[in-house]
């Protein structure tokens, strides 16, 4: 099973994301993909795939608007479930439920 994680508000390697709840779902069988806003390329770390969308916002309403990049890179990810981990994120959420994805 696939689960992608939105995360563009923290860092890739956040405590909460990357440390406990990403690389648990990897020690269980699961495959996980991060998709991160920050200018440090993508890379494999601890088992987790992390992707960047490019540089990160420096507000909170850029991060709003970049949720057209985040939900294209998350709808190319076909995850069986995707997570998302803060409200500015919630519209590509939204999008993503309607075309028939899972949304935690």
């Amino acid at each position: 099973m696939k689960v992608c994680q939105i995360s563009t508000v923290q860092t890739r390697h956040h405590i909460r994301i990357f440390y406990r709840m990403s690389r648990s779902l990897v020690r269980t069988g699961y495959e996980v993909v991060v998709i991160c806003a920050d200018d440090l390329p993508d890379e494999v770390s601890d088992g987790v795939t992390i992707k960047s969308i490019g540089p990160a916002p420096r507000n909170r309403i850029e991060r709003m608007i970049h949720g057209n990049a985040v939900f294209s890179a998350a709808l190319n990810e076909d995850a069986d479930v995707y997570q998302v981990n803060a409200p500015e994120n919630l519209p590509v959420a939204l999008k993503l439920k309607r075309c028939g994805k899972r949304v935690i």
